[in-house]
């Protein structure tokens, strides 16, 4: 009966060994953006400027940081809701950011992507102090996402934290 498992588990690994590679080699930027989401046009480029608004590029003299947009979280953003959220969860982002873009009409009388930074400010602020709790939670989970994705992307990984996917150094065997 032993005998029986470990074929059964020697056979398995071998064909997980042959299949991983092909299925992580079509991971790339591309493919991860390739995949229709759950937002339609509109709404992924009202999510871009939601998140750019709560990170914003940084202009200090001598010095430049990308914003959330320029990263692209927005996708992360919408691939995080896609795969890791419930439809509910899901719906209640689109019923956020159909008010954040009815706020900024009825606020400012232009959608919130022509708004000024203070206006953008204004209107998720207003979200955040409202009585609303669907409000208040889509504001905190675009916070949170935005977070997540802006201090996991690759240029604050290299640039911020460092990181070396594989650290330290490797000396062959050479002869001294």
């Amino acid at each position: 009966m032993k005998r029986r498992g470990v074929i059964k588990h020697l056979t398995l690994a071998t064909g997980a060994f042959f299949i991983t590679p092909s299925w992580a080699s079509r991971w790339s930027k591309a493919s991860a953006v390739s995949e229709p989401g759950f937002l339609s046009v509109a709404e992924r480029d009202l999510l871009a400027e939601v998140v750019d608004t709560i990170i914003p590029v940084t202009n200090s003299p001598g010095e430049s940081t990308p914003g959330a947009k320029d990263l692209g979280v927005h996708l992360f953003v919408e691939r995080m809701l896609a795969d890791c959220y419930e439809k509910p969860t899901q719906q209640k982002v689109i019923n956020g950011l159909k008010a954040v873009s009815t706020m900024s009409t009825e606020s400012y009388v232009k959608p919130f992507e022509q708004a000024s930074t203070t206006q953008r400010l204004a209107v998720l602020t207003r979200m955040a102090n409202s009585t609303d709790t669907n409000q208040q939670e889509f504001l905190a989970l675009m916070k949170s996402l935005t977070i997540q994705g802006y201090t996991t992307s690759e240029y604050v990984m290299t640039n911020f934290y460092h990181y070396v996917m594989a650290p330290g150094h490797y000396y062959g065997c050479i002869p001294a």
